[in-house]
């Protein structure tokens, strides 16, 4: 398999994702962990033109007990034990999501824009 071609964004910024986003609404996907994102784009299912890759935007990382990152890895977010002992619940969703491989680069905001639709219907 592979990756048709599309334009790559690096942004900095919340402000410039979200400019970027806007500026191509007509075809673009936030690019978080990738690993729902990109088997996606293997198999030719919804593909955009344009990906805008968050792993640069500082504001979208940290954990503290009243708020986590968007591109925080859910291993690590499992790993922290002031959040796992505040949150239990949250750790054992976690370990609910996928394998430790998927879970070590699997973000937080990912999981939240995870497309939902089963390989079958698509």
């Amino acid at each position: 398999m592979h990756l048709d071609p599309f334009e790559l964004y690096q942004p900095t910024t919340i402000e410039e994702a979200v400019r970027l986003h806007a500026e191509h609404a007509d075809g673009s996907d936030y690019l978080a962990g990738g690993t729902d994102l990109l088997p996606n784009y293997k198999m030719h299912l919804n593909l955009r033109p344009h990906l805008i890759a968050l792993g640069n935007v500082a504001e979208l990382e940290g954990i503290s007990l009243d708020r986590v990152g968007a591109m925080v890895r859910l291993a690590d977010l499992e790993r922290d034990r002031a959040f796992a002992s505040s949150y239990p619940g949250v750790g054992e969703a976690i370990r609910e999501i996928a394998t430790p491989l998927v879970r070590a680069s699997g973000t937080v905001g990912g999981n939240l824009l995870l497309e939902t639709r089963c390989f079958f219907f698509n």
